[in-house]
Parts: C-alpha cells; structure tokens; sequence
C-alpha cells in the first residue's frame, strides 16, 4: 500500500510528494495511520503508547522496535513525519 505519512485531508501541500509516502502492507499501514507506531528522524521504528501492553499490535509490532528502515530512493519528508508525530502525540527530538 502506498501510504501517506501526513494524511492527505491535513497536508494539501503535500499531496503528490512522494517523499510523504511508505510503502507498507495492509496491516502495518493501517497501524501507522492510527499512531500505533511512527518512524523517528534516523528511520527507526518507534511505538506508540496508546496501544495496551497486552494489545496484539504491540506484539506484532514489537519485534522491529529500534529497527531501521532500509535506505530508499526518496526518504520520508522531516515535515510530513513532524506532521505524523503531532498528530499522535509522538514526542520525538530531532
């Protein structure tokens, strides 16, 4: 799926740039667009803390905590990620 980092209905300058996309799977998208879990300004994947311990997305999702994404062709947008963070309350140092 190729999904937006800053929602389309909030960024309408960021519609079209492919730097506020990722290319994840149903579920992970789904999970990302939510807050369950964002990357941080170095690529890793951070969670999020509204899910409860027991949740079945942190347990899906814990295993890649601190893991880096892989260097791509167009990285994601400092913008469109800040805009993913406040949205979920991330609190992320850049």
């Amino acid at each position: 799926i190729g999904a937006h980092i800053a929602r389309w209905s909030d960024a309408p300058d960021l519609r079209g740039n492919t730097s506020n996309g990722l290319c994840l799977c149903l579920v992970h998208d789904k999970a990302f667009e939510v807050g369950a879990f964002t990357i941080d300004s170095e690529l890793r994947i951070v969670l999020g803390a509204r899910e409860p311990e027991g949740s079945w997305v942190r347990t899906v999702l814990s295993p890649a905590l601190g893991e880096q994404l892989p260097p791509s062709q167009v990285p994601p947008s400092a913008v469109s990620l800040a805009k993913h963070w406040s949205r979920h309350g991330y609190k992320i140092e850049v």
